[in-house]
Parts: structure tokens; sequence; C-alpha cells
């Protein structure tokens, strides 16, 4: 039960991310919105590895792990979160998080023919529940005269490849885990890594003149998404190490919900909204709803 909810936290906490990115994408750049979030997440885990005195364990930790926690932390947090701020800043987050989601199908997919995964029947139903409510958040009409075509097809480009990355992180996370006792660690290194690899010391001083924030409350936001995303990944990653990549991904793909949510609460200047949204919502919530009941 303890995996479900912090699944389910996981999505929440994504879907918030992405609205508030939103907010400081409007006056910085994607540059600035990825090393604001992995900063800002190595500085909230440091404190944590001590308290639970995991920190400890790293001398302990093998090749093969350090390995495996790099590969992953690059796909997701370098190459997908870039992707997905790109796409956010061109199409907006409610295009965006739809589409991300659909890493659901192509991780089930992978965590059966790699992991070995079964798929039950009631997985199958809630993640198709999911997808259909994303199809009709997704084609909701748009009342944005603002987006051109061009940003519009590379905004889908952009988000279709970071499914891609998030859905292999997923599948690698789960591969190491069983030999990996501590998930706060584990999302620790996965960010340093992410982060020498975006912001190699080597370029430092040249690469500061890239980062972009142009009002006070920029810097709000940017502090408000690092510190949201990191704890939905820690959510994440303790969700994937008790419970079977096909129970959690439906939930924490899910978080297009909470992202029309916030959105709307948020940013509804910003976003556009109809009736295909919301009844897509509604399925949106069936799907959340039954995947707890099947699993519970």
């Amino acid at each position: 039960m303890l995996g479900l909810i912090l699944a389910l936290c996981s999505a929440i906490f994504f879907g918030f991310h992405t609205v508030i990115q939103r907010r400081s994408l409007l006056t910085s750049n994607t540059y600035t919105g990825v090393i604001t979030s992995l900063s800002i997440g190595l500085l909230l885990f440091i404190p944590i590895l001590f308290i639970t005195g995991d920190i400890f364990t790293l001398t302990s930790l093998s090749i093969f792990d350090f390995v495996m926690i790099g590969i992953a932390g690059i796909f997701h947090f370098v190459g997908g979160r870039s992707l997905l701020y790109e796409g956010i800043q061109k199409i907006g987050s409610n295009r965006t998080t739809p589409i991300l989601s659909s890493s659901i199908i192509l991780t089930m997919i992978l965590s059966n023919l790699v992991l070995l995964e079964k798929i039950t029947t009631g997985l199958l139903l809630t993640a198709f529940i999911i997808i259909v409510g994303i199809i009709f958040v997704s084609s909701s009409k748009s009342k944005d005269s603002n987006i051109t075509s061009v940003n519009f097809y590379k905004g889908i480009f952009y988000v279709s490849c970071a499914v891609f990355l998030v859905a292999v992180s997923n599948i690698i996370v789960k591969f190491w885990s069983p030999s990996f006792s501590s998930p706060v660690l584990a999302v620790f290194l996965s960010y340093v890594f992410a982060l020498i690899v975006y912001f190699p010391p080597g370029k430092l001083i040249k690469n500061l003149g890239v980062i972009k924030i142009k009002t006070p409350n920029t810097y709000l936001y940017l502090v408000i998404a690092g510190v949201t995303v990191s704890l939905g990944q820690l959510c994440r990653y303790f969700s994937l190490y008790m419970l079977p990549v096909t129970t959690v991904i439906p939930l924490i793909g899910s978080f297009p919900f909470f992202t029309i949510i916030f959105s709307y609460i948020i940013n509804r200047n910003l976003e556009n909204f109809g009736i295909k949204l919301i009844f897509g919502l509604i399925l949106i919530f069936v799907g959340i709803s039954a995947s707890f009941v099947i699993n519970i």
C-alpha cells in the first residue's frame, strides 16, 4: 500500500512541477531550468542522506552500481528533462504532459521484454483507460494563437524523444534496484552524474553565461520547481523499489491529471481547457482508482 501511495505522490509532485516550471520558462530557458532543478535536488538530498545514514553506504557500492546509476541519471535527468522543458516552453504543460505519459505503455512493454514481469489483464485495462484519457486531454481544442506550427511540431518531437528516455530510465532503475538498498542515495548520485554531464567543471565559467533569469519571480518558480521534481523523483525511486514496474508506472504516468488541475489554478491564462480535456481528466481519475483497487 505504501508503494502505491508513494507512486501517487510522485505523480502529484510531477504534475505541480510542470505547471510551475511553465511559469519559470516564460522568463528563463531550458538550460537554467535543468541546472537549477538538479542543483536544488542535490541540496535537498544531502541532509536526508545524513539523517538516514545512507551516505555511509557509499563505499559499499560496486562499479556496476555506479555505472547503472550514472546511465539512469543521464538518460532521465540530462536527456529526458531537457527535452521535457523544451516541450513545455514551446507547447505548454497541458499538451506536453499527456504525451510524456505515453511512456506508460513503452515502459510496460520493456518491463515485459527485459524484466519478464507479467502484464495482467487488469493492468492493461488500467493503462488503456489512462491512455484514452490522455488522448482526450491532448486533443482538446487550443485557444492559443501564439504557438506556431513549427514550434508545435518541435514540441511534439522533443517530448516524444523524452518518452523513450524516461521509459528506458525506469527499466534501468528497476533492473539494478534489487542489489541496492538506498533509493535516496540512488537519486542523489543520479543527480550528480547528470549535473557533471550537463554542467562539466571544465566549462563552468562559459556555461554560467547561458543561465538566463529575467525577473525576481523567476527565482521563486525555479526553486519550487526544483524542490517538487526532486521530491517526485524520490517517491518514484522508493515506489520502484517496493513494487513491480507494471504496477508503479501507470500511477506515476497519470500525472497529467494533476497537471491540468494545478494548471487551471495557477496558469489558467496560459493554457487551454475544453470539454475533451474534462472528459479526459475523468478517465484518468478512473484509471488511477482502478489501479489502486487492483493492487490493494
